[in-house]
């Protein structure tokens, strides 16, 4: 079994098998309240740089930031990650006071860039215990 490295931002990368990496370069996200428009085709591509297209269409992803929670929400799809991964993952285990809230933030631009996009505001979906996002394959 081989592996992919992710490069996700600031020259950190995240190995995951093939098998896994495979599975996450396409995610079809179907509009759920809108049944007269046709599907918007997401495709989240992990291997090289980290790119989101819809319909065929690139979208550009925010900062590093939002670069990092997104490819941590893929590489983890349909499952809950937790804030303190997230935190880590984009701090490297040195996170400001405000980390939390810049979570949040990161979280709450992504929908908007996929709301923005054709897709329905639950592709990212927030979770209890204590509000843990994860990047969900809506059928």
């Amino acid at each position: 079994m081989g592996f992919v490295i992710l490069e996700v931002h600031g020259g950190r990368k995240i190995v995951l098998p093939y098998s896994k990496a495979r599975r996450l370069l396409s995610v079809p996200v179907e509009p759920q309240d809108d049944k007269d428009s046709a599907p918007v085709h997401f495709e989240f591509r992990v291997l090289g740089p980290l790119e989101v297209l819809a319909d065929g269409k690139r979208i550009v992803v925010g900062g590093a930031r939002q670069r990092t929670v997104l490819a941590m929400l893929l590489l983890e799809s349909d499952r809950v990650v937790s804030v303190d991964r997230l935190i880590h993952a984009v701090w490297n285990g040195n996170p400001p006071a405000t980390s939390r809230t810049q979570i949040a933030i990161c979280v709450a631009s992504l929908r908007k860039m996929l709301l923005c996009a054709g897709g329905t505001d639950d592709i990212i979906v927030t979770a209890a215990p204590c509000g843990f996002p994860k990047l969900c394959r809506c059928s």
